[in-house]
């Protein structure tokens, strides 16, 4: 991918949502087997009562969390979202201009609530319930030839009601007409929705970022280097968790480690990924540079509580010349 300037324009497409996270004291978990794969719950009583060790409201939703780091570190985001005519809507939109990002994408939509998501949190591991809210009304209204042009680059969320999945097919269209990189990082959600829809549009991205959870089930391979194999784009990542995160490119996999650090909340990592590997790509052209950069700053988010990166581009950095021999990206054999 051809580099460009260090303050590339990315529209981010997707959620903006409320986080409500709730500290949870030590809850019971369990283990249960489904075909080849074993799922880990937590685990509250019905008609009991959990007291929970605090709550916390903060902005949250993928796309903003994405375009948030970008951002931070350089990049000049902007973001087509919805939110409802309330409180929740008012502060997500005064927090992302707070955070110098364009909300003029972001519509009020009368009679809707904002969506909202709530964090059960405990010693670093989440559960998430979710309530998309205004998210799931977006539709291809949303989004113009205009809005696209303007930027380098659009990043495409998790969109899979019927309406918001219009978006994502006309934002594509229009990216593509233009000339524009198109990044897709959805949720497991987008994938079980639109998996045969999505199969049909591999060569439409230029990068793809998915979880572990997210490319086997899509891929219906196990092990994140198998199915990485298997999902879209020319450039893919399939990040996995403490196993750090592989990356295909050119027909090669590589994979890079994750430095050993204070895990207070991994929500909003894979989103502060999201943004900075696509800010460096576009910025270094490399993707093997992205990886390196995207991993650093998921690694110093998962520090602190709350779904967005705090540090800049020089923190990041410097986070990147103390652990480079961990950060260091190896081609698998």
């Amino acid at each position: 991918m051809q580099a460009k300037n260090s303050s590339p324009k990315i529209l981010f497409i997707g959620s903006l949502v409320a986080d409500v996270i709730a500290l949870m004291h030590d809850p019971k978990k369990m283990e249960i087997e489904e075909g080849d794969r074993t799922e880990r719950l937590v685990c509250i009583a019905f008609a009991s009562k959990t007291e929970l060790g605090g709550l916390t409201l903060k902005p949250g939703g993928s796309a903003a969390n994405s375009a948030i780091a970008a951002h931070k570190l350089g990049a000049k985001s902007a973001l087509v979202s919805a939110v409802g005519n309330d409180l929740f809507g008012k502060m997500l939109v005064g927090n992302l201009r707070g955070h110098g990002i364009d909300a003029a994408g972001v519509e009020v939509k009368a009679g809707e609530k904002s969506g909202m998501s709530i964090v059960l949190l405990s010693a670093g591991e989440k559960s998430v319930l979710n309530f998309p809210g205004a998210v799931g009304k977006l539709s291809a209204k949303n989004v113009n030839r205009k809005m696209i042009s303007k930027n380098d680059a659009i990043v495409l969320t998790s969109l899979a009601t019927k309406s918001s999945f219009s978006l994502f097919l006309k934002a594509i269209g229009l990216a593509k007409k233009l000339g524009r990189k198109i990044i897709f990082a959805p949720s497991i959600s987008m994938l079980r929705d639109r998996r045969k829809e999505l199969s049909a549009m591999h060569g439409h991205f230029d990068a793809c970022v998915m979880n572990r959870e997210e490319a086997e089930f899509y891929s219906g391979r196990r092990g994140a280097g198998n199915a990485i194999r298997h999902i879209p784009g020319k450039v893919r990542v399939v990040t996995d968790a403490s196993n750090g995160s592989y990356l295909y490119e050119g027909g090669k996999i590589f994979h890079i480690s994750v430095p050993q650090t204070p895990v207070r909340d991994t929500t909003g990592a894979g989103d502060t990924f999201t943004g900075a590997f696509t800010r460096e790509l576009l910025t270094s052209g490399n993707p093997r540079h992205a990886l390196r950069t995207g991993t650093a700053a998921a690694a110093i988010k998962l520090r602190h509580v709350g779904a967005h990166l705090t540090h800049g581009l020089a923190d990041v950095r410097k986070f990147e010349r103390r652990h480079a021999k961990e950060l260091a990206v190896r081609e698998m054999g």
